[in-house]
């Protein structure tokens, strides 16, 4: 991906993760890096996603354990995530910035024009839902 979107996904997600954390529990402490982290694997399932079909046939069979090994990490951290003590709301909301990131950030990569425009298009329009609706109901 390189290290200026690692990096823009990296923070994007962490800021919305501290700040969906924040509004969900405004009374408890909540502290680290976990939410950004979270949005990386967000951002690695999406980008898969995103280019599923620029595959080349010899690489299908290892995307689909790559799909298999993400969405596995991500039943995980979901499960950790509802233990005491855990900011289930950063590492959720991390996930889902660091898709919404990658939608954008990646979509122009895509080969079809029409699936081009309309990954930019959703991905930017999740990403200011995640980013307004968290303002606006909180």
């Amino acid at each position: 991906w390189g290290h200026s979107l690692w990096l823009v996904i990296y923070v994007g997600s962490g800021i919305y993760a501290a700040l969906i954390g924040c509004a969900t529990m405004p009374t408890r402490l909540s502290v680290g890096s976990s939410g950004a982290l979270c949005g990386l694997i967000g951002a690695w399932l999406a980008f898969t996603i995103v280019t599923w079909n620029q595959t080349l046939p010899r690489d299908i069979a290892a995307r689909n354990e790559q799909v298999g090994g993400i969405v596995f990490c991500i039943v995980i951290i979901v499960a950790m995530s509802l233990m005491p003590l855990m900011d289930y709301a950063a590492h959720i909301g991390g996930l889902f910035a660091g898709a919404a990131w990658a939608m954008v950030l990646f979509g122009g990569r895509l080969q079809h024009e029409g699936y081009r425009r309309a990954t930019l298009v959703v991905g930017s329009l999740f990403l200011g839902l995640l980013y307004v609706g968290t303002f606006v109901c909180f």
